[in-house]
């Protein structure tokens, strides 16, 4: 009844443990690049129900991502008629690039921001959801719309003297 020997079996997890490694470095990358990017990255279902949104929605509102996530997207444009204007067309092409749209963050501050949106769709062509990226662009308009007034005053300061000097 004395033991002389002990039976098992081994299994090499070698490459489960390189897999596990491998798949925590890419999670953590992917974080760090969801969390750092300046456009904000989201995702929208059908009836525009944000299902995911980047941290860096902070820097161009009031909101926290958390606010965001699972409300309509309809609560944050100034114009609903801009989201249907711009799913429209994303079902009608697939995606769109630079459409603009007014969005309005907590304290009704308006923003203009720029979105690129491709259309996801199930393996039998059904659209399931929404993917882009925005970027606010109210100090870019704001700009433009300074360096067209300033233009527009050159040109009828120019055109009166132009009148004054062939009287």
């Amino acid at each position: 009844g004395e033991k002389t020997h002990h039976q098992g079996i081994v299994v090499d997890i070698t490459k489960r443990k390189l897999s596990d490694v491998a798949l925590q470095e890419s999670e953590q990358r992917y974080r760090r690049i969801f969390e750092n990017m300046q456009d904000v990255y989201y995702e929208a279902s059908m009836d525009g129900k944000i299902l995911e949104i980047s941290p860096s929605i902070e820097n161009i509102s009031t909101y926290k991502r958390k606010d965001l996530v699972g409300k309509s997207m309809l609560d944050i444009y100034s114009d609903p008629k801009e989201r249907e204007e711009l799913l429209g067309m994303i079902l009608e092409k697939g995606k769109i690039c630079n459409f603009e749209v007014h969005l309005i963050d907590k304290g009704g501050s308006r923003h203009t921001c720029e979105i690129n949106t491709v259309l996801e769709k199930d393996q039998n062509g059904k659209p399931i959801k929404l993917i882009g990226s925005m970027r606010d662009i109210s100090e870019r308009k704001r700009v433009e719309n300074t360096l067209q007034e300033s233009e527009e005053k050159y040109r009828l300061i120019v055109e009166n003297q132009n009148d004054l000097i062939v009287k």
